[in-house]
């Protein structure tokens, strides 16, 4: 028996490839005028997403400060970070231990001073201050990690410290007068223990202090190894 291949299709009529062609033309025009809703914006959107953030950018050399350096700069830190809402609901007295803090130039000139330290024995404060190339000042950002045996946990996120404020989950969208920020919000400890060796003393007498070394020492481990990451709306500027 020969088998008929077209008995089950219908002819495509003019009137539907005529339809089919002003459909297309009109998407084609859409996306060009408004290329938001097309292809673009999704790469836009992908590209704004997993777009390093700036603090991340791997330098070209890194001078790590002294202990009694860093301890400084984190005692400066801490006395800015106590008028945040996140620091008044901390249940501890925020004093500053285990103080991490280098020196990174990039490649185009720009310098950025990386600063952690631990409060309460499990709250990691990791600070980022950019210099510009003339000299001036630049951008800032501040997280706070909360630690357990195995993971932390981004806690609160801003750009200073006094404007530091706790977030609840990674956000959806964002309110009005707000934007997304990506963030790593989930950090095993054992990958960046495998990633930043000179860190894993630091890490076998407190997860915390482990962390805090090696997001300082050793740049490219915090994005490297970062377990899970979101969008955290921030205050525009």
């Amino acid at each position: 028996m020969t088998e008929n291949h077209h008995a089950n299709h219908r002819p495509i009529g003019r009137r539907q490839v005529l339809g089919g062609g002003v459909l297309a033309a009109v998407a084609g025009a859409a996306a060009m005028l408004f290329p938001e809703l097309g292809a673009n914006a999704a790469a836009r959107r992908t590209n704004a997403e997993t777009a390093q953030a700036w603090y991340l950018e791997e330098p070209v050399s890194q001078t790590e400060l002294d202990s009694a350096e860093a301890a400084a700069e984190a005692e400066r830190l801490t006395s800015a970070a106590a008028t945040s809402s996140y620091a008044r609901a901390l249940a501890h007295t925020p004093v500053a231990t285990d103080a991490k803090a280098a020196d990174r130039v990039m490649a185009d000139g720009r310098r950025i001073r990386a600063i952690g330290y631990v409060t309460g024995a499990t709250t990691v404060h990791l600070v980022w201050e950019e210099s510009l190339a003339d000299g001036s000042e630049g951008r800032r950002s501040s997280l706070v990690y909360t630690t357990g045996e195995t993971t932390a946990t981004l806690a609160a996120v801003g750009s200073v410290p006094s404007t530091v404020k706790a977030v609840a989950a990674p956000a959806a969208e964002c309110a009005p007068g707000t934007h997304p920020v990506y963030q790593c919000v989930e950090m095993p400890f054992d990958a960046f223990m495998a990633c930043c060796g000179g860190c894993v003393v630091a890490f076998v007498g407190s997860p915390a202090a482990g962390l805090v070394c090696a997001a300082v020492v050793c740049s490219s481990c915090y994005s490297a190894n970062c377990k899970r990451w979101g969008n955290i709306c921030v205050v525009n500027s």
